[in-house]
């Protein structure tokens, strides 16, 4: 207690304590059900490495990344327009990605945030996968 000079008594109450620091009444999500999240996909045959956004659980985006790289290895020979430079990779330089090697780099609070971290994260690496748009 510390003692104003109108003889109040000053105190400090902080939430933090120690019960809050150790217990917790909700696991966390498995990271791919995160929503909002910047993700890393590395091929394995190169140091490269895709960075990408989604609003949705990342499985399902990574489900959608897979599906385009089957049908990428499956018409060979045929200029096709993909949706995934992952898919673009693969049909292109014949590597295989390894997709169980997936990881989220970080989340967003907010949606309007995704674009500049994917951005950013993309710039980082000199060995992007992406395609520049």
């Amino acid at each position: 207690h510390r003692q104003t000079s109108s003889n109040r008594a000053l105190t400090f109450n902080s939430n933090l304590t120690l019960r809050n620091l150790l217990t917790r009444t909700k696991n966390p999500p498995k990271p791919e059900n995160i929503p909002n999240a910047i993700y890393e996909i590395p091929c394995g045959d190169c140091p490269g490495t895709y960075c990408g956004q989604t609003r949705r659980p990342l499985h399902k985006r990574i489900a959608e990344h897979q599906s385009s790289t089957r049908r990428a290895n499956n018409i060979p020979g045929e200029e096709l327009q993909f949706k995934s430079g992952v898919a673009h990779h693969t049909l292109n330089t014949g590597h295989r990605i390894t997709f169980k090697s997936t990881g989220i780099l970080t989340s967003a609070q907010h949606l309007t945030q995704l674009d500049l971290l994917e951005h950013t994260e993309t710039k980082v690496r000199k060995l992007a996968l992406n395609r520049l748009h």
